[in-house]
C-alpha cells in the first residue's frame, strides 16, 4: 500500500501562499495534517513568465496550431532556453527551501519510505503555479517511486472510485497532422497489450460526437495539433476544424458517466483543456504544458505505453516516461518538463489489466485458416484463398486494423509461399511501423518472387542506410526485370524515383532531376516525385528542407 500526499496552496505571488499538508495511506483518512507557507515571490513569477516566453520562441516541429509555425535561430534559442530553465530551477528550489515550507518538507521525509509508491497531489487555484517545475523538487530525487500530479481547487464526489477489469477500451483521435507524424502515435497504440483501440483519423465533429455517445471508453487519446488561446484549449481534429471542450460537452459528459478514466492529449499547450475537462469529472488528465516537439511527443507516448504494458503503475509509468525525455534535452531543451498530470486524489489510477483469452482466440483463427487451406488444397484453391486473404488484409489496412493486417497476411503466406503481393504488403506494414529489419527481409522475399515494386522499396531502404552500391544493384535489377517481364506504371515510377534518390545521395543532382521527371512521365500523379523536384528547385547552399519519402 502506497502513500497519498496532498499539498494545498492558497494565495498569490504578491502576498505569498498558505500551504496545508496532508499525509495518509491510499483509501484512508490523512494521518498527518500540518500548516506552513511559501513567501511572496513576484521575481519568481516574472522569471517563470520570461522562461515561457523564451520557450515559446522555439522553431521546432511542434504540435501547436499549424498556422503558428515559427522560424528562429535554433542554436541561439536552445542556449537561451537552457539558461532560462536553469535559472528558473535554481530560484524555484530556493523558494521551497524557505522555513515556512521547509518544515513541511522535513515532515514528509520522516513520514515516507524511499521504497514506497507515493502519489503527491498539489491543489491550487492559481494556474501559474502549475507551470512551475515541481518535478525539480529535491524531495522527488530521494523517492524514486513518487510522482507529482495537480488537483482541482475544489474536490468533487463525481469521480469514479473503482477500476474496471479486462482490456482497456481506447478511443484514439488522430487529428490534423500537418508537418508532424501522428502515425507514430498510432503504431505505439496498436502494439499496446491488453487494449482495444478504435481510431478516428481526422474525424468530422459529428463523427467524434457519435463515437463518444455510442460506446463506453476507458481512455480518450488525442494526437495532433493543439493550442491554448487565452484560457481556452483547442484541438485541431482535422485540417479544417478545431474543437473546444465546450463544443463536445454533452458527449464527453456521457463518456465520463460511463467510466472514462483518462484523457491523454499528446499535443501542444494543453493547459487550456484541463479546467474544462476537470469540470466534467474526468478522473485523470495528462497534457503537455507547453508546445511539444513531434519527436518528444512520440518518445513520451512510447515510454508511457511501454511502462504500462509491463504492469508498472500509472503514476510510476508517468514518471518513467517523463524522466526518459531528459535524454533528448541536448536537442530539445526542457523536454522532461512538458508532460503534466491532473488527477483527483480520490480517483483510482488507471491500471492495465491483462485479458488472456485474446491470445487463444488469435491462435484458433489461424489454425482454422490452416485447416481450411488443407481441406481446399485438393481442389487447388489454396492460392485463391491466399489471394482472398491478401485482399482482406487491404480492407483491414484501410480500416486502420493493423494487427489484423499482419495476422491475415501471414495466414495468406501459410497457404501460398509464393504470393509476392502478400510479402510486399507485409514488408510495407513493417516499414510503416519502423521495423526496418523485418521490412527489409520481407521486401527481399518479394523480389525473389519477381515483384518489381519490391526492388524499388528495398533500394529506398538501402539508400536511407547509405548502402548506395546495394541500392544501385537493386535498381538495375528492377529495370532489367521491367524490360523482360513488364510492369505497371506504379512499379516503373517507383524504380525511377529510387534511381533519382540514389543520384541525389551521390550528389548527381542533374541525374536526380532527370530520374524524377521520368517517374512523373510514367505516373503523372506521383506526389513524392513531384516533391523531390520541388526540393531540387528550392535547394540552396549545403542545406535544404528534407522531403518526405
Amino acid at each position: 500500500m502506497g502513500k497519498l500526499v496532498l499539498l494545498k496552496l492558497d494565495g498569490n505571488w504578491r502576498d505569498g501562499f498558505r500551504v496545508g499538508l496532508e499525509i495518509g495511506g491510499e483509501n484512508a483518512r490523512p494521518e498527518t495534517i500540518l500548516a506552513g507557507n511559501l513567501p511572496a515571490n513576484e521575481p519568481l513569477a516574472e522569471l517563470l513568465r520570461s522562461h515561457r516566453q523564451v520557450y515559446a520562441r522555439g522553431g521546432m516541429m511542434t504540435r501547436i496550431s499549424p498556422k503558428r509555425a515559427i522560424n528562429v535561430n535554433y542554436r541561439e534559442w536552445a542556449r537561451d532556453c537552457q539558461q532560462s530553465s536553469a535559472n528558473l530551477r535554481s530560484r524555484f528550489r530556493e523558494w521551497l527551501s524557505q522555513p515556512g515550507f521547509q518544515r513541511l518538507d522535513l515532515r514528509l521525509r520522516e513520514a515516507l519510505q524511499p521504497e514506497e509508491a507515493v502519489r503527491l497531489h498539489l491543489q491550487c487555484d492559481h494556474s501559474e503555479v502549475f507551470h512551475l517545475p515541481w518535478h525539480c523538487w529535491e524531495l522527488l530525487e530521494r523517492y524514486p517511486r513518487a510522482e507529482i500530479a495537480f488537483a482541482p481547487p475544489e474536490l468533487s464526489p463525481r469521480y469514479p472510485r473503482t477500476a474496471r477489469g479486462g482490456n482497456l477500451r481506447i478511443l484514439a483521435i488522430l487529428g490534423c497532422s500537418q508537418g508532424i507524424e501522428v502515425e507514430r502515435d498510432r503504431e505505439f497504440l496498436e502494439n499496446l497489450p491488453h487494449a482495444e483501440v478504435t481510431f478516428l483519423v481526422q474525424p468530422l465533429r459529428v463523427e467524434l460526437n457519435d463515437a463518444l455517445w455510442e460506446r463506453e471508453w476507458d481512455v480518450l487519446f488525442f494526437a495532433g495539433h493543439g493550442q491554448t488561446e487565452g484560457e481556452t484549449g483547442r484541438i485541431y481534429v482535422n485540417s479544417e476544424e478545431y474543437l473546444t471542450v465546450d463544443e463536445l460537452w454533452f458527449a464527453l459528459k456521457k463518456a465520463t458517466e460511463r467510466g472514462l478514466q483518462l484523457a491523454l492529449f499528446n499535443s501542444c499547450d494543453g493547459m487550456g483543456l484541463v479546467q474544462k475537462l476537470d469540470d466534467l469529472g474526468i478522473p485523470q488528465i495528462a497534457v503537455m504544458r507547453e508546445a511539444v516537439p513531434d519527436p518528444v511527443a512520440q518518445a513520451f507516448l512510447k515510454a508511457l505505453l511501454g511502462a504500462l504494458s509491463r504492469g508498472v503503475s500509472f503514476y510510476e509509468a508517468m514518471r518513467e516516461a517523463r524522466e526518459r525525455l531528459q535524454g533528448m534535452e541536448n536537442e530539445y531543451p526542457c523536454a522532461s518538463w512538458l508532460p503534466i498530470l491532473f488527477q483527483h486524489p480520490e480517483a483510482v489510477p488507471l491500471q492495465v489489466l491483462p485479458k488472456k483469452k485474446a491470445i487463444a482466440s488469435s491462435w484458433r483463427w489461424r489454425a482454422a485458416i490452416l485447416v481450411l487451406g488443407v481441406l481446399l488444397s485438393g481442389w487447388g484453391w489454396r492460392s485463391s484463398l491466399a489471394t482472398w486473404l491478401n485482399n482482406r488484409a487491404h480492407v483491414n489496412f484501410r480500416a486502420g486494423e493493423w494487427r489484423s493486417v499482419e495476422r491475415t497476411l501471414k495466414n495468406a503466406l501459410s497457404l501460398d509461399l509464393d504470393n509476392a503481393v502478400a510479402y510486399y504488403n507485409l514488408a510495407d506494414l513493417y516499414e510503416r511501423s519502423r521495423n526496418i529489419e523485418a521490412a527489409r527481409e520481407w521486401y527481399l522475399q518479394a523480389t525473389k518472387r519477381g515483384m518489381v515494386a519490391a526492388y524499388a522499396r528495398l533500394a529506398a531502404l538501402e539508400i536511407d542506410e547509405s548502402e548506395l552500391d546495394e541500392a544501385q544493384k537493386l535498381v538495375a535489377e528492377g529495370l532489367i526485370l521491367i524490360e523482360t517481364k513488364g510492369g505497371d506504371r506504379f512499379e516503373k515510377a517507383s524504380l525511377w524515383e529510387s534511381r533519382g534518390r540514389l543520384a541525389w545521395a551521390r550528389g548527381d543532382f542533374a541525374g536526380a532531376k532527370a530520374a524524377f521527371e521520368k517517374a512523373l512521365a510514367v505516373q503523372g500523379d506521383r506526389v513524392s516525385s513531384r516533391c523531390w523536384l520541388e526540393e531540387l528547385a528550392m535547394r540552396e547552399g549545403e542545406g535544404w528542407r528534407r522531403c518526405p519519402n
